[in-house]
């Protein structure tokens, strides 16, 4: 979902606090972050793969254009654990690469059909049809974060004047199937959820230097074991008409606020810098 005036500039800070979080915990993924595209480079990329970005991948890849060892179509689609546990931070291109090739496919598109979704042109499309599926798509999905080549985090990029009904960016799981069966998450408190993680304990940069899941988490004895059950029991929306509502949203974020009580901590960091930067201009 595109982002609103102050997530914007909160998503960028938050991806920030973040990098600050892997550094402390020496991270190996800090040192091979590429530097972020500036706006204009990241809408150009885009529009050469016949597609837009919204407010939300903005903010991502001019953080930093992806990890410089994660899973690229260089090197087979392998690569090292990236920003989220386990998981490859691709660069925009290679992100849009990954979404060609999966919802220009059949199965995508057999799946898109039912939904009413945007089918993205093929890798190998004439420039014409890309440079008409740039004016025409309104949504498609931006993988960020991947697991051998396969999107296992993918963003759900909505031009604005089609996301009035559609409140949730972040898809976890396949895109190649009904929406209501795959979990989802606003950005903001995606990013949110990865501080969380990692200062939990739940997400551990291992003497390798690559951030995975720790595998003792949640074992009997453990503290965090009933957090954890809490965490990630499953959340139940209702629907108006089978759509995700601003209503469903906000109890949403109602629900994150419990196990994310930090979230006011940055808010007020976030109000606090801006007031400065305010003041000192």
């Amino acid at each position: 979902m595109p982002s609103s005036e102050f997530e914007f500039p909160f998503a960028t800070f938050a991806l920030g606090k973040y990098e600050e979080l892997l550094v402390e915990h020496d991270a190996d993924v800090v040192r091979r972050l590429r530097p972020g595209l500036t706006r204009g480079e990241a809408e150009r990329v885009a529009e050469r793969n016949g597609v837009f970005l919204d407010d939300d991948a903005l903010a991502l890849w001019m953080w930093h254009d992806g990890d410089a060892l994660a899973d690229s179509e260089a090197n087979g689609w392998h690569g090292l654990p990236g920003i989220a546990a386990g998981l490859s931070f691709p660069s925009l291109a290679d992100a849009l690469t990954l979404a060609r090739r999966v919802q220009s496919g059949d199965a995508y598109r057999h799946w898109a059909d039912l939904n009413g979704m945007d089918v993205l042109p093929p890798l190998d499309a004439a420039p014409d049809a890309i440079a008409k599926s740039a004016r025409e798509i309104s949504q498609f999905f931006l993988p960020v974060a991947t697991l051998m080549g396969e999107p296992v985090i993918s963003l759900q990029c909505i031009r604005p004047e089609k996301a009035s009904m559609i409140e949730f960016g972040i898809y976890l799981g396949s895109v190649d199937r009904d929406l209501r069966d795959t979990h989802r998450w606003i950005f903001t408190d995606m990013l949110l959820e990865w501080l969380h993680n990692v200062k939990s304990g739940y997400w551990l940069v291992y003497p390798d230097g690559q951030l995975r899941t720790n595998q003792y988490w949640g074992l009997p004895g453990h503290d965090g074991e009933q957090e954890v059950k809490e965490k990630f029991a499953p959340f139940k929306f209702e629907t108006k008409n089978g759509v995700y509502t601003r209503e469903a949203n906000e109890r949403f974020r109602a629900g994150f606020k419990r196990y994310a009580g930090y979230l006011d901590e940055f808010e007020r960091e976030y109000v606090l810098k801006r007031r400065k930067q305010s003041d000192g201009a």
